[in-house]
């Protein structure tokens, strides 16, 4: 009985100088990886970067999928692999911090506390579609064909 084992993912250059990332038992090959400024949040580590990176390639999946895959690849990646997605990250956050402005002397206070309403929440959406079921009822009952 053989083993499978998997390639982990990879770095290289192409050739217009981007570096690209491989992860072949995913057949991704070859995605440029993005500027540092495109990326709209600033609290990124190494490997949110990277899974942000396949989720964009991934579209058609679902995160939980994507994640999944995300972290397969993840744990079996060289170090310089975990060590040049970590400086990414930081290059990342350094990046967002010099666009967007910072407030130092704002503070948020919050004027109630939020409470979990999971049941409340639920409960609206039934009571919302009763309503609308009602309401289209309504409707349909007082729906007259016109001829013209």
């Amino acid at each position: 009985m053989s083993t499978f084992t998997m390639l982990p993912p990879s770095l290289s250059i192409n050739r217009n100088g981007k570096i690209v990332l491989s992860v072949a038992q995913f057949c991704v090959y070859n995605y440029e990886l993005p500027d540092t400024n495109s990326f709209n949040v600033n609290h990124y580590n190494g490997f949110t970067v990277y899974r942000s990176l396949l989720h964009k390639e991934f579209r058609g999946l679902s995160i939980e999928k994507v994640s999944q895959i995300a972290s397969t690849t993840w744990k079996i990646a060289d170090k310089e692999f975990r060590l040049f997605f970590g400086n990414y990250a930081n290059q990342i956050n350094s990046a967002e911090r010099n666009i967007s402005p910072r407030f130092k002397l704002f503070e948020m206070n919050p004027k109630r506390k939020w409470k979990p309403c999971n049941q409340q929440i639920k409960y609206l959406f039934v009571e919302r579609e009763e309503y609308m079921r009602h309401e289209y009822e309504k409707a349909v009952e007082e729906f007259e064909f016109v001829s013209f």
